[in-house]
C-alpha cells in the first residue's frame, strides 16, 4: 500500500509541474499573441497612411482638348518613336514649356 501511495504522490507531483509548465507556455504564448497584435496594427497604420499619402500625391488632373488629325498623327509617330505613351510625351511636353 505504501508504495501505491508513494506512486501516487509521485504522479501528483509530475501532474503539478506539468500544469505549472503549461499555464507558463500559455502566459508566454499570449505575451507573444499581444506583441504580434500591437505590431500588426503598427504596421496597419502605417499602411493606411502610406496610401492616404499616395492617393493624395495622384490627384493629377485630366485635361481633354481637341486636335486636328495631322497633329494626332504626329503626336503618335513622335511617341512611337521615343518608345513613351502619348500622354507621357505631352505630359513632358508641357512641363518643358511652362517651366
Amino acid at each position: 500500500m505504501t508504495e501505491t501511495k508513494e506512486a501516487e504522490r509521485e504522479v501528483r507531483e509530475i501532474i503539478k509541474k506539468a500544469k505549472t509548465e503549461a499555464r507558463e507556455i500559455v502566459g508566454n504564448a499570449r505575451e507573444k499573441a499581444r506583441e504580434i497584435k500591437k505590431d500588426a496594427q503598427k504596421q496597419a497604420r502605417e499602411t493606411k497612411s502610406k496610401k492616404e499619402k499616395a492617393k493624395k500625391e495622384k490627384k493629377d488632373k485630366f485635361l481633354h482638348t481637341r486636335v486636328p488629325e495631322e497633329l494626332e498623327r504626329k503626336i503618335k509617330k513622335k511617341a512611337e518613336e521615343m518608345r513613351v505613351p502619348v500622354s507621357i510625351l505631352i505630359r513632358n511636353t508641357l512641363e518643358d514649356v511652362f517651366r
